[in-house]
């Protein structure tokens, strides 16, 4: 009986390994369920698997697939926006940077329907109860946290309620609206649509009050005001109250447009640009991870709302009004041309 021949070199785990760094993570888990090879525990130091030096420490083991998803991360342009903790899954990390390049809502109020893979987020209207009626209700893309590095989402407003001075100018400052001659208070409506960040134990799901709860009253998000282009957040000096407060650059935004958030988590500030425009810096610090993209929705006249990822804009550093944030100006001045990712 003759011996089985020797495999062929370009069968071995080094080549199958560069193969893996070239797949998704969907694929490298199709892979590891292929044959027990690749999802075999190799130590890191071995030079089957990696070219690591082999006196470095073998405390971790890892297999075929999982040295590919290391790889493959290592590579990206994302990788700062998913540090690893301890000794987590390279694959599940992996994953978590794919859904970050794909961001979706996906969680929602009852009266909210997610549509286009959870791209968009429609406010349903004709309910019998004051609350279907009345209340807005809340998205959250929940189907990753944000915990580090630089994040843009854009989100276009498709449709909603209409504002009473449709001849209303775009711009919504104070100084603008005084001299226009214009009452802010008397000229604007509730806001339909708020878009911005909460914190991931934000339940849009959750009752408050026999009415769902709404992201715009949760103590970590920092919302935008697409109406009144203010800034919402908690305030916690006189117990449960929600206020609004103006920032430099602020403007009201109009069904169609495009919002642009910039996420700095570094810094702690949430940037607002308007159709590719830098608005400037909505929050100048103190957000914290983790955080998640959410939106709160009017029922009045559907208002829906898209979502998708873009690259993260390149932002010109302005010394001189750079007003004690660190790294981007706040005037509407900066750049707004399209950069490399967000790592």
């Amino acid at each position: 009986m003759n011996a089985a021949p020797p495999a062929a070199p370009f069968l071995s785990d080094q080549i199958f390994v560069h193969v893996a760094q070239h797949l998704a993570c969907r694929e490298l888990g199709r892979l590891a369920c292929t044959a027990s090879r690749f999802s075999l525990l190799c130590p890191i130091g071995s030079s089957a698997v990696t070219s690591v030096p082999a006196t470095q420490p073998a405390a971790e083991r890892l297999s075929i697939v999982a040295e590919g998803a290391r790889r493959r991360l290592r590579g990206h342009t994302l990788r700062a926006c998913v540090p690893r903790r301890g000794t987590e899954s390279w694959l599940r990390l992996l994953r978590e940077l794919e859904r970050l390049e794909r961001p979706a809502f996906t969680l929602s109020g009852p009266d909210v329907a997610l549509r286009d893979g959870g791209r968009t987020a429609l406010r349903l209207s004709g309910g019998t109860t004051h609350a279907q009626q009345h209340f807005l209700q809340s998205a959250v893309c929940a189907g990753v946290d944000l915990r580090a590095g630089r994040h843009f989402l854009e989100l276009t407003w498709v449709n909603g309620p209409r504002p009473r001075n449709a001849a209303a100018p775009a711009v919504a400052s104070p100084s603008v609206a005084t001299a226009l001659g214009l009452d802010e208070d008397q000229d604007e409506d509730d806001d339909p649509m708020l878009c911005g960040v909460c914190g991931p134990s934000f339940d849009p799901t959750a009752q408050a009050g026999g009415a769902p709860s709404m992201v715009s009253n949760d103590p970590t998000a920092s919302l935008f005001s697409a109406r009144s282009g203010r800034l919402r957040q908690w305030s916690g000096l006189h117990g449960s109250e929600v206020v609004e407060q103006d920032w430099p650059g602020r403007q009201r935004v109009l069904i169609g447009d495009v919002i642009g958030l910039l996420l700095d988590l570094d810094e702690g500030s949430l940037a607002v640009y308007r159709n590719g425009e830098r608005l400037g810096l909505m929050v100048r610090g103190g957000l914290v991870p983790p955080l998640r993209w959410c939106v709160d929705l009017d029922p009045e006249d559907r208002t829906q709302v898209s979502v998708r990822a873009a690259p993260v804009p390149s932002v010109v550093t302005n010394l001189q009004s750079s007003g004690g944030c660190s790294g981007a100006s706040d005037g509407s001045g900066s750049g707004s041309g399209r950069g490399g990712g967000g790592g």
